[in-house]
């Protein structure tokens, strides 16, 4: 005589004495009891970091279809964590979606060639990683210290306590951490190119609002690589060049009177482009 025990009661019954909806509740019931052969979806998020909603999904579109237990829930087996793993894995590669799709059912030859391309990716993408952190580290670094070997350390001290909390002192470091001293030289060539330029306008007579001196002011601007300069900190810098002893002297060296006329022609090219010199303010 067959007999099925129910865990629901501990009762026993004869199979004969049972209709078929009793048999298929006690099956049911029997099943429910056992416990699941696999993660559940909370498990498997919380041990592989992806939102249940991205496993319904990919369960849902058939990327991942885990099996179902007696109770509806889904129950992810180790063939489907192996499955999950891949897609993770190619998901950090930067593969599509789509493609990932393909990739998993493919032949060992077309993952093989994927991958290779990936790595490929993945190798220049570690590379540009490594200087970002390279140029983070130094920047972190100049911060802290606040000096570097390029700057003068009276000038560079009397900047610091002025302008050390301002964005303008923050790119002024960053510039310094990113740039070699082969690019810094070039930049300062650059900027005493610019001077002796209008040192020569000065000599010609060009005229402050003209289009050539506007184009002058607009390279003077453009050399201060430093950080990035606006027109009304243009104007502010002009004044400060015009005030301070030691910038007077650096211009009025190339040029007798070179520092006052600079200031004429660049708050007339900011007058030019709707800037109030007047009204200029560092911003």
């Amino acid at each position: 005589m067959l007999t099925l025990t129910c865990c629901e009661g501990l009762v026993s019954r004869n199979v004969n004495d049972m209709n078929e909806r009793d048999i298929k509740r006690l099956l049911a019931l029997a099943a429910s009891s056992l416990p699941p052969a696999g993660l559940s979806v909370g498990e498997v998020s919380q041990q592989f970091g992806v939102s249940t909603r991205m496993l319904r999904h990919w369960d849902k579109s058939g990327l991942i279809r885990p099996v179902r237990v007696a109770n509806g829930y889904r129950s992810y087996m180790p063939e489907d964590i192996a499955r999950l793993k891949r897609v993770l894995l190619y998901r950090e590669l930067g593969v599509t979606s789509t493609r990932i799709s393909q990739l998993l059912d493919a032949p060992a030859s077309g993952v093989l060639e994927d991958l290779e391309k990936q790595r490929l990716i993945l190798i220049e993408r570690i590379a540009r990683l490594e200087q970002a952190l390279h140029d983070a580290d130094r920047l972190i670094d100049l911060a802290r210290k606040g000096e570097d070997a390029m700057i003068d350390n009276q000038w560079h001290s009397e900047a610091k306590e002025r302008w050390q909390d301002s964005q303008q002192w923050m790119e002024s470091v960053e510039y310094q951490a990113t740039n070699d001293d082969n690019q810094r030289e070039k930049d300062m060539q650059h900027m005493e190119d610019v001077e002796e330029r209008l040192a020569q306008a000065k000599r010609d007579g060009v005229t402050p609002g003209s289009p050539e001196a506007n184009a002058l002011a607009e390279e003077h601007r453009d050399s201060l690589v430093w950080y990035h300069v606006t027109l009304p900190m243009h104007v502010c810098l002009a004044r400060m060049y015009e005030q301070d002893e030691r910038f007077r002297k650096h211009y009025d060296q190339r040029e007798p009177g070179l520092t006052a006329w600079l200031r004429q022609v660049i708050e007339a090219n900011a007058r030019t482009q709707g800037i109030d010199p007047d009204a200029a303010t560092w911003q």
